[in-house]
């Protein structure tokens, strides 16, 4: 199992979804319509997400992350612009690393 999270920095929220590997397809496609209504909330609000502090990681064993991250093209974008795939994040002085043990 593999959990995919995506951090939208000017809320500190994230969506998350958790599926096996051979889902990625529909994962990354139910995080799309998730980021496109994020997106959607956003301009209604007069509000504008910065793409190059939006991050997506995926979280999951060692042998699921580096299969999916080999094997695949990880692409999710936001306003056009593709979000960038990080291996660890920090925010208020707590650091998420993709690799659960």
């Amino acid at each position: 199992m593999v959990t995919l999270l995506t951090l939208f920095d000017f809320t500190k929220a994230f969506d998350y979804l958790h599926f096996s590997s051979n889902s990625l397809e529909m994962a990354m496609g139910k995080i799309g319509e998730d980021i496109a209504v994020v997106e959607s909330w956003a301009s209604r609000n007069c509000l504008k997400l910065n793409v190059t502090k939006t991050k997506a990681m995926l979280l999951g064993s060692a042998t699921y992350v580096n299969r999916i991250s080999s094997s695949s093209k990880l692409k999710l974008s936001l306003y056009g612009s593709l979000i960038e795939f990080v291996d660890c994040a920090t925010d208020l002085g707590v650091t998420i690393i993709n690799i659960l043990n």
